[in-house]
């Protein structure tokens, strides 16, 4: 119907024009609830649904645009970075900001815990638009607002996780947050942005995430500001400095059977495996148990990363678990000196 109205004559065009907005508006109201995964990176996965979106912008209505990010509250994956600029370029900031600031307010929904890349990458679309941004307090308060949000996030998050990274949704989530806060010269937020990743260095690793940071950030400011920002130079000279630090000695193959003991004991099996481990002679460890005792073990064992392979032996009741150390965390260790290096 929208492609047609270019060759609708002009007799029929107010009419025809007045059914797609009706059309609109109905589609609006039944739009689909859709949810981000934190796992995932920006991706258009419907397009059609950006496509119809975008058809909305030549319409003077502040009630539809409205709508429009009423819908994105329950819809927190559909790009409308090129949506919400179109609308911001023709009808002005002030429509656009207190939506945006809803969206990024927005309680977060039990499946996700995080803010939404889609909702940041509104943000630093409007903060890096020169014809937008400018002096603008409104952009400032968003990008604070956000900065907030991802600092409670990960503060919730502190010390529940045992060395796992992040997800490439929250690395992309975090360039765009410290892009919108450095278009907008806002360094004491990127500063508070990146003291926040520091402190979590278990979490966002070199390798996974402050070293792709700074590879695209530092690039990206450089154009777009003709400078290194202070955060910006003073976080990559911290992690040059760890770097080669890491990489000033290589890590030393075990001369006994020594392996790392940090279980947190819990139980009688835990103690046991952790005597086990720091014992320099002892190779195996055999541990009679029932079934559900030794799926418990083995789940203790693959969470904490202890250097031990397992074997089942159907001996005697109950049957016995038998471990032998490895050099697990030596072959990790040298495989993450070698990404040092790189």
């Amino acid at each position: 119907m929208h492609a047609k109205l270019a060759k609708t004559p002009k007799k029929r065009l107010d009419e025809a024009r007045e059914d797609c907005f009706r059309l609109a508006r109905a589609i609006i109201h039944r739009w689909p609830t859709r949810y981000h995964h934190s796992r995932d990176t920006l991706k258009d996965d419907q397009p059609w649904l950006r496509q119809f979106i975008l058809t909305l912008t030549e319409y003077d209505s502040k009630s539809l645009h409205e709508s429009v990010l009423d819908a994105m509250l329950r819809d927190s994956v559909t790009p409308i970075r090129e949506y919400v600029l179109a609308v911001s370029r023709q009808h002005g900031i002030d429509l656009i900001v207190p939506k945006i600031k809803e969206l990024l307010a927005s309680p977060l929904s039990k499946r996700n815990q995080e803010l939404y890349p889609r909702d940041i990458a509104c943000l630093q679309t409007l903060c890096c638009d020169r014809k937008i941004a400018g002096d603008n307090k409104q952009l400032a308060e968003l990008c604070e607002l956000a900065a907030q949000r991802f600092c409670e996030s990960e503060n919730q998050k502190s010390g529940s996780y045992h060395g796992n990274e992040v997800a490439a949704g929250k690395i992309e989530t975090l360039e765009l947050l410290l892009q919108s806060c450095l278009a907008i010269r806002a360094d004491r937020l990127a500063a508070k942005l990146i003291d926040q990743v520091r402190s979590q260095s278990e979490r966002f690793t070199h390798e996974h995430a402050q070293v792709p940071c700074l590879l695209k950030l530092i690039p990206w400011s450089l154009k777009r500001l003709k400078e290194i920002p202070p955060s910006l130079s003073r976080w990559r000279d911290e992690v040059t400095k760890e770097l080669a630090a890491a990489i000033a000695v290589s890590p030393s193959k075990p001369a006994d059977w020594t392996r790392p003991a940090e279980i947190e004991v819990s139980s009688p099996f835990d103690r046991q495996l952790n005597e086990f481990l720091a014992d320099p002679e002892a190779e195996t460890l055999t541990i009679p148990a029932a079934e559900n005792q030794r799926a418990q073990i083995i789940s203790t064992v693959r969470r904490y990363g202890c250097d031990l392979s397992h074997r089942l032996e159907k001996k005697g009741s109950p049957h016995r678990l038998v471990f032998t150390k490895t050099l697990g965390s030596w072959e990790r260790a040298v495989a993450q000196y070698e990404t040092n290096i790189k």
